[in-house]
């Protein structure tokens, strides 16, 4: 029987979803992990599925900012927050 001894660095949970806020016109936006998608929802359902290829999700939280804006999101400053942990 072999075992296997995993280290911190090598071993980790990432989960499926994770919110990334609401935007100034109340739409939910979703990062999806599993497939690296951003998901846009609203009181009627789903409005917007936006795949990355390859993009970091700062680039999405960016272009929200700089379009509607966001009324709340948490905060994604490069460096501060777990955005960038999951754009790396």
């Amino acid at each position: 029987m072999s075992t296997t001894i995993h280290s911190d660095k090598t071993v980790g949970v990432r989960p499926k979803y994770l919110a990334l806020g609401v935007d100034r016109n109340g739409r939910w936006h979703t990062y999806r992990t599993t497939d690296e998608t951003i998901l846009v929802t609203d009181g009627d359902g789903l409005q917007h599925i936006e795949r990355l290829d390859g993009r970091p999700v700062r680039h999405w939280v960016a272009y929200v900012d700089d379009g509607v804006g966001w009324q709340d999101h948490p905060d994604a400053s490069p460096g501060r927050g777990w955005l960038e942990a999951v754009a790396a």
